[in-house]
């Protein structure tokens, strides 16, 4: 995960971060790239599923807006 991604959200260095999924999309002059990361305290719990999207312009001057949601526990939510 990138310092930047990671300052943004907030998570401590000593927590792992896994990415799980991702995808990669050009249009309307942005590159934009989702990501699914599971973070991990120190103990090895899982703290936090978040989605990541990193959209910088292709054209100049360039910028690079970085946004987050929680992807919230479906399979605790879900009972037989």
């Amino acid at each position: 995960m990138d310092e930047a991604v990671r300052a943004k959200l907030g998570i401590d260095p000593s927590h792992k971060v896994v990415r799980v999924s991702g995808e990669r999309s050009v249009r309307k002059g942005q590159d934009a790239d989702i990501d699914v990361f599971e973070v991990f305290d120190a103990e090895g719990n899982l703290m936090r599923k978040v989605e990541v999207t990193d959209s910088t312009s292709i054209h100049p001057p360039f910028t690079r807006i970085i946004t987050s949601r929680d992807v919230p526990d479906w399979s605790e939510r879900i009972k037989p």
